[in-house]
């Protein structure tokens, strides 16, 4: 009984409270300002607890089949991403869609649109190299952000992926970061 009444009054309040901050957004635009707070907020501990879940066996899906299953995902293909972490030195697999550019492979660094930059990019950042996986081929890479000439290049072929990283960008407060994976050697 609780329940349902605590989602009628979300239904009926929630267009509300998008409407007023989609017209709050529009109003500092249109006065040349920008949002004081990230548009992104994190996620609740529980979802952020179920997507560790969810990306582990993610992982363990792409390894025990060499990328047949979940090796596309959101319209892009998949790899596996292997970073060392900058606090704790150990080592961090997720998966990521990313878009092949010649021999590169480029990812964004958009962390669903929550406004703070992902953990494996953080990592890189420092370290400047990882590991990938693209189905069972295993390479070291050095990663490299996309400048301001490659960034306008990327950008409009990363959209058209339509991956969702379009909505990602507005709901952050800065350029996503375009991160090219630059292989070196097979492992």
């Amino acid at each position: 009984m609780f329940l349902s009444i605590v989602t009628l009054v979300q239904a009926h309040f929630e267009p509300c409270l998008r409407i007023e901050k989609r017209y709050r957004r529009l109003k500092l635009k249109e006065h040349g300002g920008t949002s004081e707070k990230p548009l992104g907020k994190p996620y609740p501990p529980i979802v952020a607890r179920l997507a560790r879940l969810a990306i582990a066996a993610h992982v363990a899906l792409y390894r025990l089949s060499g990328g047949t299953i979940a090796g596309r995902a959101q319209h892009m293909p998949v790899l596996l991403l292997t970073t060392t972490g900058r606090k704790s030195g150990k080592q961090h697999t997720t998966a990521l869609v990313y878009m092949p550019d010649g021999d590169d492979f480029v990812v964004v660094a958009s962390n669903g649109g929550q406004a703070k930059l992902p953990n494996w990019w953080l990592n890189m950042r420092k370290s400047k190299q990882a590991r990938i996986e693209v189905g069972r081929k295993q390479l070291r890479v050095s990663v490299q952000q996309a400048n301001p000439e490659e960034r306008q290049r990327l950008w409009p072929r990363v959209i058209a992926y339509r991956a969702g990283h379009e909505t990602y960008q507005e709901r952050t407060p800065y350029p996503l970061p375009l991160v090219i994976l630059h292989p070196e050697e097979a492992l």
